[in-house]
């Protein structure tokens, strides 16, 4: 006889397999530390800010006319699985995830670290 948590487990895990890749991809995000990645990033010399896709790539937590300053001063770093064209309510959950993750962490990096030329 299986044990019922065995076969809960199962399901569970066959379940998240169905999920769209975005989701997938973006997973993480639930127990994501944005101001502990920052840190951590910044301690291995990584400046990189998050960005996410939407219509276009933004850098949230910046005003988007400083983009390419941005962009060129910092670098970014794409989140895989936002988009502006959301698979279902899960994935909609998590970019917005992804983009209060990305505010966060972003703004701890230009606090933090200064280039050069910044805008």
């Amino acid at each position: 006889m299986i044990p019922v948590s065995a076969v809960l487990v199962t399901l569970a895990i066959g379940c998240h397999k169905q999920d769209p890749v975005e989701v997938q991809e973006l997973r993480w995000l639930e127990t994501a530390d944005p101001i502990a990645d920052a840190k951590s990033a910044l301690a291995k010399g990584d400046h990189r800010l998050r960005a996410v896709y939407g219509l276009t790539v933004s850098i949230p937590g910046t005003d988007s006319k400083d983009f390419e300053s941005f962009k060129q001063n910092y670098g970014i770093y794409e989140i895989a699985g936002t988009t502006d064209g959301l698979r279902n309510e899960e994935h909609g959950r998590l970019v917005l995830m992804a983009i209060k993750y990305s505010e966060a962490y972003n703004q701890h990096i230009i606090n933090a670290y200064k280039p050069l030329a910044h805008p």
